[in-house]
């Protein structure tokens, strides 16, 4: 055969095909000897007695020669279990951790042991700032363009246009690099320079500015003492950006206005100056117009007023490296000689508002056209700056003539050859070199940790005298490479070094004490151990052991035991509305799910996990990007992945009523010794709600003091102002009430007093798991009308708990209950001609829109709507669909809304495999909720009474 012949057109071999039966018949003839000498087939077909140059089978012993490095591995499928792989994958342990050794931290221009000594001796100079803002507004990118001043090395790679702007120094997270967004709080400890030289140290918090995280940003603004709001200069003061605003207001901290992305109007609007400073100005006034407005501005005890001359306002593009304020303009203005015989700081003064130049001279301008002088002195040079740069070429020398004639600066020859975006960076960089500027209006907004209130708040039975050492962790991650937890301390009185004992104390875990194996500066995903920490300083401490929990309470060993309150973050949680529930594909690794549920749950703020009666573990967060994250983590939070099974996306309901309850009926003790009756009713007194949901109202003031309060602001009588027992359930949200309206003649007050414990804990029990599927009762008023307690021996809290525990779900049910469901707010930013396909989209999710608004100078529009969470679900993706990618919305939880329907009505239409009727959805959700949580029956009157009174009660028509 020629030798063209063995090959087919695309060089494969094809053999003898005389020889393809004989190769068959030997292959099943030498099986056995196989085993024993392996051979390896290379894929051609030939005899077996051909010489080995010819032949397509080769054993693997007559390559030993020629490699000799090489490893023989012999396979028997048939001594290999069916569960077990072939090749196992490779271990990533904690490989959705990443994390940076001590060694790896770029140097600084300072000593660490300079900054901690700083921190010691000098605290007035210490700041603590949460950066905080809407989702892709350039957060990250402005805690980047701060550690680029302090670590050169990162910003060394220019080589490319998408270097810059997107270090992402403090990300760690897998999904922080893929998604491109930011999922934990992360701080990073920096010593920086005002304009008097001062040396600051200060921390920033990089807050998430997705919704599903809120509990991260709301996890930090408890421990600084300012924030930075970075807001994206094309899109304005946005809906979403308010309910940020309004929780900085809330916590009653200083803020710094950061605009960002300013190259969007330039760049990709091609805004004329006078546009891009009507732009500016719109959005500056409508952040003051909310402050003026908000409902916490009486409280609000900072400057309201936001305002470049106020030096709280910085104009940035972290994309293009630069920022800056109207000082660092008056300070080029003054290196240049061209003040115009004007002191510095009055011609700052002169470069924002109705202010204009003509030659030479400073005036009021007449007309609206007349340019103020922020677009002549401003915003002209640099429009400048950036048109020469996209007009540049390497033989025009104009961008240098224009660099040295009016700044001194001069830029080697190589970067007049690179592109436009990476020469706008390295003229701006050159003009601006520092951020001394944007320093200075964060020291002079943002006071000191030792000038706040923070010891006073949080401890006010420890006084600041004292020597002893308290702290708050605020966060926890998980120690990468070692076992234990990294945990994010806020410092708030005294030191703390490696080898202190202190007491641990949590509302949610038993109390314990620990060992401090390690105190660091936070620097992102590097470590920077240090020797001490003192007053103010914000740290990573290890050694705190498994016994921790999202937060905790620190003390000394000095501080009295009775000072010992915790005073941490506690309501972690209350928006987590959505659910999923998980389980092991291999039931043998259920240990390992259990415990990677538990630590996770540590490590994210906002997850709850509960153990259903069905025996499933459902896992509870605040949106869809929350959970994918919290699986993914799961999956690989050992060394060997986790396969894991997870149901169909759930949300979590509640429960309340909507009228006062029929009749009175008593619940029994099991020796029915004892009874008692509790009517329900709807609260309607959102003020109220408010009020107790804030903490103004609260069980742990003196009696006095609560009735008086619920007298002169709530307009409660004296006989129910000195009522209230208890309120519900846990995390107050919505919250649920407990009064005693017993009267004197019907009931031994003796007797009901010794039982109040009993009888709260039972309430409490009550209102967390209601009778309707066993979710929270929220916005009901429980009203305990008379109490037959036999004896003190006979209210035993085994007998009073579950008596008082049926009689809430007694007066709920006989009080018209009903479903609540957790309720979405939805921002949008799209095209304009896109708003009527989104409407569309809301209304066939049972959604609807309330609020419009077109974005000033842009064909885009911001939308606000409302949509119920169990109908949410892919609500983003079919947005991007309906809108052809030009639109897209985040979702945070508002409300609790009423579900249409009664989830009594047994006789309601519930269509199988069809959608169901709006007017069942009620008595859907209840009987899906109640199966999948194991829960048997029907939620009705029958099993809490006797049969008898039961079947009384339908004859009068009282219950169906």
């Amino acid at each position: 055969m020629d030798s063209d012949d063995q090959y087919d057109e695309f060089g494969n071999f094809l053999g003898d095909a005389a020889g393809s039966e004989s190769d068959l018949s030997s292959q099943h003839s030498d099986g056995e000897n196989d085993l024993e000498n392996p051979i390896i087939d290379d894929g051609m077909d030939s005899d077996e007695d051909e010489k080995p140059h010819n032949g397509t089978l080769t054993r693997a012993a007559d390559l030993i020669g020629s490699f000799e490095s090489a490893e023989i591995i012999q396979v028997d499928p048939t001594n290999t279990g069916l569960d077990q792989p072939v090749i196992k994958p490779s271990a990533q342990a904690n490989s959705h951790e990443s994390k940076g050794d001590e060694d790896d931290l770029p140097q600084t221009p300072y000593s660490t042991k300079y900054l901690v000594e700083l921190c010691k001796t000098q605290p007035e100079r210490i700041r603590n700032i949460a950066v905080v803002g809407g989702l892709h507004v350039g957060k990250s990118s402005l805690v980047d363009l701060l550690a680029k001043d302090i670590y050169p090395d990162l910003g060394a790679d220019k080589s490319s246009e998408n270097s810059i702007g997107k270090l992402r120094f403090l990300n760690s997270h897998s999904a922080e690099f893929t998604r491109g967004i930011t999922i934990r709080s992360m701080p990073l400890s920096l010593l920086l320079l005002d304009l008097r030289h001062r040396s600051h140290p200060v921390t920033f918090i990089d807050c998430p500015g997705h919704p599903d995280f809120s509990d991260e940003f709301e996890a930090a603004l408890d421990v600084v003492e300012g924030a930075i709001l970075v807001l994206d200069s094309l899109e304005g003061f946005t809906g979403r950006d308010k309910r940020i605003l309004s929780e900085v207001l809330k916590k009653d901290l200083p803020f710094v206005v950061v605009l960002n992305k300013l190259d969007r109007l330039l760049i990709e609007l091609r805004f004329p100056p006078r546009d891009t400073y009507l732009k500016l100005k719109q959005t500056l006034d409508e952040i003051n117009s909310f402050v003026t407005d908000s409902e916490f501005s009486l409280s609000y005890s900072h400057n309201k007023l936001v305002s470049p001359m106020k030096n709280n306002v910085v104009f940035a593009s972290c994309s293009l490296g630069f920022s800056f304020t109207l000082s660092t303009w008056s300070f080029l203005y003054e290196n240049n000689g061209k003040l115009l015989n004007v002191d510095r700081t009055q011609f700052e003064k002169l470069l924002w508002g109705n202010v204009a130049l003509q030659e030479g001279k400073f005036f009021k301008p007449v007309t609206v056209e007349t340019p103020n002088t922020f677009e002549t002195l401003i915003l002209d040079p640099i429009y400048k700056l950036v048109s020469r740069c996209f007009d540049n070429e390497s033989s025009d020398d104009s961008l240098a003539e224009l660099l040295w004639e009016n700044y001194k600066l001069s830029l080697p020859k190589s970067a007049y050859k690179q592109s436009p975006k990476l020469l706008i960076n390295s003229v701006f960089t050159a003009l601006m070199p520092t951020l001394v500027d944007f320093i200075q209006a964060i020291v002079s907004t943002v006071s000191s940790p030792s000038d706040s209130d923070s010891l006073s708040r949080k401890c006010p039975q420890i006084l600041s005298e004292n020597n002893g050492f308290v702290g708050e962790v605020f966060a926890v991650r998980i120690a990468t490479g070692s076992e234990g937890y990294k945990c994010l301390t806020r410092i708030i009185l005294g030191s703390i070094k490696a080898g202190d004992k202190i007491f641990l104390k949590s509302e949610d875990t038993p109390d314990s004490i620990a060992t401090i194996s390690e105190v660091c500066l936070p620097c992102g995903r590097f470590s920077n151990r240090i020797d001490e920490a003192t007053t103010g300083m914000i740290v990573v401490l290890s050694g705190l052991g498994d016994s921790i929990s999202k937060s905790a309470s620190l003390f000394g060993q000095t501080i009295p035991e009775e000072h010992q309150i915790p005073f941490n973050r506690s309501r972690n949680g209350e928006k987590s509305i959505y659910k999923v529930a998980v389980e092991c594909e291999n039931p043998a690794e259920l240990p390992r799910l259990i415990k990677g549920l538990q630590t996770l749950s540590k490590v994210y703020l906002g997850a709850l996990i509960k153990l259903e009666d069905s025996g499933e573990y459902t896992v509870l967060g605040l949106g869809q990007l929350f959970l994918d994250c919290f699986l993914e983590d799961l999956r690989r939070i050992t060394d060997d992945s986790l396969i894991i099974k997870v149901s169909d996306a759930m949300v979590r309901f509640s429960e309340t009523c909507d009228e006062r309850s029929v009749t009175k009926l008593s619940a029994y003790s099991a020796s029915k010794q004892n009874n008692l009756s509790i009517i329900a009713e709807p609260v309607q007194d959102r003020v109220l709600s408010k009020s107790i949901e804030t903490g103004r109202v609260n069980l742990s003031q003196s009696a006095r003091e609560l009735s008086k309060l619920l007298r002169n602001d709530f307009k409660w009588d004296a006989l129910a102002a000195r009522s209230l027992w208890g309120l519900g359930p846990k995390g107050l949200q919505l919250p649920s009430l407990l009064l005693n309206d017993s009267l004197e003649g019907q009931t031994d007050k003796a007797l009901l007093e010794l039982a109040k414990n009993s009888i709260i804990a039972g309430f409490e029990s009550g209102v967390n798991e209601g009778p309707l599927c066993g979710e929270a009762i929220r916005d009901t008023k429980f009203k305990i009308l008379d109490a037959t307690l036999n004896n003190a021996a006979a209210t035993s809290s085994s007998q009073i708990i579950p008596m008082s525990r049926n009689a809430v779900h007694i007066g709920l049910l006989t009080a018209g209950p009903r479903l609540l469901e957790p309720i979405y707010k939805v921002f949008t930013t799209c095209f304009s001609h896109t708003v009527p396909a989104i409407m569309e989209l809301l209304d066939k999710r049972r959604g609807w829109v309330v609020h419009e608004r077109p974005i000033g100078g842009t064909q885009f529009c911001e939308v606000e709507g409302y949509v119920p969470v169990i109908d949410s679900i892919g609500l983003d993706v079919d947005m991007r669909m309906a809108t052809m990618g030009m639109g897209s919305c985040v979702m945070e939880f508002f409300r609790w809304d009423v579900v249409p329907g009664d989830p009594l009505d047994k006789d309601c239409e519930l269509p199988a495999m069809k959608p169901v009727p709006r007017a069942s959805l009620a008595r859907d959700f209840v009987m899906k909720t109640r199966k999948r949580k194991g829960l048997t029956g029907e939620p009705n009157l029958q099993k809490y009474i006797d049969p008898e009174l039961f079947a009384q009660l339908q004859e009068s028509g009282i219950v169906l």
